[in-house]
C-alpha cells in the first residue's frame, strides 16, 4: 500500500472516529478532551504529511500546513483548557453556515460549466450544510440532533475516504 492512500485511510478512520463521538456524546463540555486529542492527532498527520511533500521537493499544499497548524493549536488548548468548547463550537456553527454557502455558489458556477452530476451535489451538501446551520441557531432544542447528523456525516466523508482511498490504482 503506497504512503499516500496509507496516510489517506489513516486520517479517514480518524475522522469516522471523530464523527462517531460527535453522533453519541454531542457538544458536552466531556468532549474538550477528546476535540483535543482528535484535532492534535490529526493536525499532526497533516503536518507529517507535509514535511514528507517538502522532503520530496514537491508543492506543499498550504491548507495541509495551515490546517494541521491550527489543529494543533486548538487541540492543545482544548486539552489545557484555554479553549472553551462551546465558542470552538459556535465557531464550527457559523462555518458550517459558510460552507454551506460557498458548495451552493460553487455548485450554480459548475452548473454553468456544464458538470451538472458534481454542480447538483454541491448545491444539495451546501443547502443541507446552511439549513443544519441557521436551525441551529434559530431553534434551542436543535443542538442535538445537530450534533447527531453532523457525526454521521464526518463519520460517512471518512468512510467514503477509504472507499475512495482502497479503489485508486
Amino acid at each position: 500500500m503506497k504512503k499516500d492512500k496509507l496516510t489517506t485511510m489513516l486520517s479517514a478512520t480518524l475522522l469516522i472516529v471523530l464523527g462517531v463521538l460527535v453522533a453519541i456524546f454531542g457538544a458536552a463540555t466531556v468532549l474538550n478532551l477528546y476535540f483535543g486529542i482528535t484535532a492534535c492527532v490529526v493536525g499532526a498527520i497533516l503536518l507529517a504529511f507535509s514535511i514528507v511533500l517538502m522532503s520530496r521537493k514537491e508543492l506543499v499544499p498550504p491548507a495541509e500546513v495551515i490546517g494541521g497548524g491550527a489543529l494543533v493549536a486548538i487541540g492543545v488548548g482544548l486539552i489545557v483548557g484555554k479553549i472553551d468548547a462551546g465558542v470552538l463550537i459556535g465557531l464550527l456553527v457559523f462555518a458550517v453556515l459558510g460552507g454551506g454557502a460557498g458548495l451552493i455558489i460553487y455548485g450554480i458556477y459548475l452548473l454553468t460549466k456544464k458538470a451538472r452530476n458534481l454542480g447538483i451535489i454541491n448545491l444539495i451538501v451546501g443547502a443541507a450544510a446552511l439549513t443544519l446551520a441557521i436551525l441551529f441557531l434559530a431553534l434551542k432544542g436543535f443542538e442535538q440532533v445537530f450534533w447527531i447528523i453532523v457525526g454521521i456525516l464526518i463519520a460517512v466523508y471518512g468512510v467514503s475516504q477509504i472507499v475512495i482511498a482502497a479503489l485508486k490504482k
